[in-house]
């Protein structure tokens, strides 16, 4: 079968976890056996290029009902349970900058949600 993710598969793990940490990085680099290996079928410049990440549509996803329906349960109600790690009053301004602040605190207030110890009413 034809892996999707290749980086995330078993045996590709093993192999690279198995690899000698001069393989992998020096003062400069990280990934050289990666570059090695694939350097010569990349197109010139892409090998060396800084790191750069790629652009979620967070305040989109945030204006989606559902979702907004969320952060309104988890992040705006005053009982939410995320009020047990965060200050009340730094919610607000964080979500009317939007993005990503926004986007990872609702993510922190459903992990919160789902992974806390309940109180006692």
């Amino acid at each position: 079968a034809r892996t999707v993710a290749p980086f995330l598969d078993r045996g590709v793990a093993e192999l690279c976890l198995s690899l000698p940490p001069p393989c992998k990085v020096d003062d400069e680099h990280e990934k050289l056996a990666l570059r090695a290996a694939f350097g010569p079928r990349l197109p010139d410049g892409l090998i060396d290029r800084r790191k750069q990440g790629f652009g979620a549509p967070m305040d989109r996803w945030l204006q989606l009902p559902e979702v907004d329906a969320l952060v309104g349960d988890l992040v705006r109600d005053a009982r939410s349970p995320l009020f047990e790690l965060v200050e009340p009053a730094g919610v607000a301004p964080i979500l009317s900058g939007g993005g990503q602040p926004a986007w990872t605190l609702l993510m922190v207030a459903l992990w919160w949600q789902h992974h806390r110890e309940p109180t006692a009413p």
